[in-house]
């Protein structure tokens, strides 16, 4: 069965640098088939005589004006395919229970399956993950839901290309594998966080949740790991979200969902004491940014570059500080 790929939700991504911001299958009818009778057991047929409609084969028949309808012709009425629906299939990654690090950047996916009798067509309007109840995780209250071949590898190190080409149509009866990335508390304890499907129409097809165990608290980070809450990666924006970004030496790598729960990838390093540089889209949306640590460790400002012309800016801030709007673009 050919299948279509992700084609146009890279808009979004482009929007963003530019101005922004269980039902039961149906099975099709079947005709009623008219059987003609066997010319070897029928009774002879004369054939001067009228015949309407016995059905056989070597029968002389004379036309009626006003037929009755053939029930084997008539167009059957279409089945109502009800409404969307989803089925959880597996977790494909963290399980229930799973033991992660204090500030660990998590990636969790679900296979789910369409058991509705209708394709999913994902792509506009985006079907969306909605945080419904439990702990966020540092997670977006909405995030564009995407949809991949079951068993693609992805991770916050694959090839941006990888995460560009989700599935834009799910037929009834196919399966898919969700992903939502989140970022475990710094504090010890056992959370739970429940997210809802929901179509592109505002159907919510179905639940999902993640459960994970996090055993030791840790301090706070004074490097660029934490939870930060970002201004969206243009200065007229008033679209928030959160950044999420584990420091390991000096790689940097992150996620965030920006406007419209947008999903963006930052990958980058350290290459002063307080100042990262790096990459962040996805697919052939990819920008080069620079931010700089403010004075007390908690704010950043940056600015991201998508041409040799034209600059954007970028800030941010964790526990409990604001980023800071008044001075997004670095000093010069």
């Amino acid at each position: 069965m050919s299948r279509k790929k992700y084609g146009t939700a890279l808009l979004g991504i482009a929007l963003l640098v530019s101005g922004c911001a269980a039902p039961t299958t149906v099975s099709p009818q079947a005709g009623t088939a008219t059987i003609a009778p066997n010319p070897s057991t029928d009774a002879p047929v004369d054939p001067t005589e009228s015949v309407q409609g016995t059905g056989s084969w070597n029968a002389t028949s004379t036309p009626d004006p006003n037929p009755p309808a053939d029930p084997a012709t008539e167009t059957a009425e279409p089945a109502e395919a009800g409404p969307p629906s989803m089925a959880f299939v597996a977790d494909v990654t963290l399980p229930d229970g799973t033991v992660v690090q204090p500030g660990e950047l998590l990636l969790k996916i679900w296979r789910v399956e369409n058991n509705g009798g209708a394709a999913w067509e994902t792509e506009w309007p985006p079907f969306l993950l909605t945080f419904d109840a439990g702990d966020q995780l540092s997670g977006p209250s909405t995030a564009q839901a995407l949809f991949y071949p079951p068993g693609v590898e992805l991770s916050l190190e694959s090839d941006f290309m990888v995460w560009s080409d989700p599935y834009i149509s799910l037929e009834p009866g196919e399966q898919a594998d969700l992903p939502l990335l989140l970022r475990a508390p710094e504090a010890a304890g056992h959370y739970r966080g429940y997210w809802m499907l929901v179509s592109g129409e505002g159907e919510e097809l179905g639940g999902l949740y993640v459960d994970i165990i996090v055993e030791e608290d840790a301090a706070p980070s004074d490097t660029w790991s934490g939870a930060w809450t970002q201004q969206d990666p243009y200065i007229t924006s008033s679209c928030y979200g959160p950044l999420n970004l584990l420091q390991e030496g000096s790689r940097v790598d992150g996620f965030g969902y920006a406007c419209d729960g947008r999903l963006l990838l930052a990958r980058g390093s350290v290459t002063d004491p307080g100042v990262v540089e790096g990459s962040f889209g996805l697919g052939g949306f990819v920008f080069p940014f620079t931010w700089v640590m403010l004075p007390g460790g908690n704010q950043f400002q940056g600015i991201y570059q998508d041409s040799s012309f034209t600059v954007g800016a970028w800030c941010a801030g964790r526990y409990g500080e604001e980023p800071p709007f008044e001075a997004c673009m670095p000093v010069e």
